[in-house]
């Protein structure tokens, strides 16, 4: 009989061996897979709407740093009598600004509104606070605002009683190249102003701010006056093929000043990281005007011209006169004394400029740029408007 009790309890005690080896064996598989599904991160979408709730609105001086896969909900407070400034990055341009209620908030017009990065917002009669006794402050109407990349942004307007609680100024910074690279993942359109050319009967949309490109205007019957040299005058070249419009080169000649402008009238701009300009104008024609820029080098080593330069600018200034954003003035006809842009110690070289004369607002001023090679960044300026305001 102790013989079968002892074979028993021997299988029993083996059995209970196996099971509680087993359990922990299940469990740790279990725990296994639990962590494998818990590697696995759940894949952040192409494009994402940012929502910050917190705080309810914006005010002051705004900066929202966007990444490539956000279209951002950005909230800002706006008083009765304030005004709101949204600048953008100059990378990119608008496609369309669409704004809500125009009873409550209007967009400012510009004149150089196909060209601008910033937008100016104002409140209307109808922007006001919510009644007394509602705690909660809900916004009043949006600006939805699509770039040329595709990117959206959405602005919510919050009616605020002080000034003080007024966004004066908005930057949105963002990589272009992101935004473009989002979108393209997530399969959505980029360089939204690009036209099909193969397309016909079509007629491009346009937005309430941003007008489409107008219609090409026939060649001029009597083009600008050339620039006097001393030089024979080359023959010009034919016309390209296809009707493409010929690029604007640099033409070398013996340029003198005083062929053209009075000498002894120049104004002299002060010296900026050895560079020293003065200008001289003139209108051609009811349609066309003339600039000679003379740069002097006043260092005693050789400098070069940055390419393009000297460069009209269409400047965009604050109340304060500070510059906000420039955009460059095509150039029509550019004469020059040197062939490189290359400056001799303490020497001079002269250039002439031939434009179309821009439509610029009262808050901006046009401009001539110079700039060297190791200091590209910091051009010497002067202003060229010409005309009483």
């Amino acid at each position: 009989m102790n013989k079968w009790t002892r074979i028993i309890g021997a299988s029993l005690a083996l059995a209970l061996a196996s099971s509680s080896l087993s359990l922990p064996i299940a469990a740790q598989s279990r725990r296994e897979k639990r962590q494998k599904q818990q590697k696995k991160t759940t894949p952040v979408p192409p494009v994402a709407v940012i929502n910050n709730p917190l705080p309810q609105y914006l005010s002051g001086e705004v900066s929202i740093m966007v990444r490539g896969n956000e279209n951002p909900i950005i909230r800002l407070g706006l008083a009765q009598n304030g005004v709101a400034l949204v600048e953008f990055p100059a990378s990119d341009r608008f496609f369309a600004i669409n704004p809500g209620n125009p009873d409550l908030v209007t967009i400012e017009d510009s004149p150089t509104k196909e060209t601008d990065r910033f937008f100016v917002i104002r409140a209307g009669s109808g922007f006001v606070l919510s009644p007394e006794g509602v705690k909660a402050l809900s916004p009043a109407t949006s600006i939805i605002v699509q770039m040329n990349s595709g990117m959206v942004v959405t602005f919510l307007l919050y009616p605020v009683n002080n000034i003080e609680r007024n966004a004066h100024r908005c930057v949105v910074m963002y990589d272009r190249d992101a935004i473009a690279n989002a979108r393209r993942a997530a399969g959505l359109a980029i360089n939204l102003d690009r036209r099909d050319t193969n397309a016909t009967g079509k007629q491009p949309v346009s937005s309430i701010r941003i007008p489409t490109d107008p219609p090409p205007q026939p060649p001029a019957q009597n083009p600008p006056a050339s620039i006097p040299s001393t030089q024979k005058e080359q023959p010009q070249a034919s016309s390209p093929p296809n009707g493409e419009t010929p690029k604007k080169t640099t033409e070398t000649q013996n340029v003198r000043v005083e062929d053209v402008f009075p000498k002894g009238k120049e104004k002299w701009s002060k010296s900026q990281h050895g560079l020293k300009i003065a200008i001289q104008s003139r209108i051609v024609d009811a349609n066309h005007q003339q600039v000679a820029v003379t740069v002097r080098n006043m260092l005693d080593a050789p400098v070069k011209i940055v390419p393009g330069h000297p460069e009209l600018q269409i400047q965009t200034l604050d109340d304060k006169g500070r510059v906000l954003q420039f955009e460059p003035v095509t150039r029509l006809k550019v004469n020059s004394s040197v062939t490189d842009g290359m400056i001799a110690p303490k020497q001079t070289v002269h250039y002439f400029i031939t434009y179309e004369a821009p439509v610029i607002g009262a808050k901006q001023r046009l401009g001539v740029a110079v700039a060297q090679i190791n200091a590209a960044d910091e051009p010497v300026t002067m202003e060229l408007t010409m005309g009483k305001r």
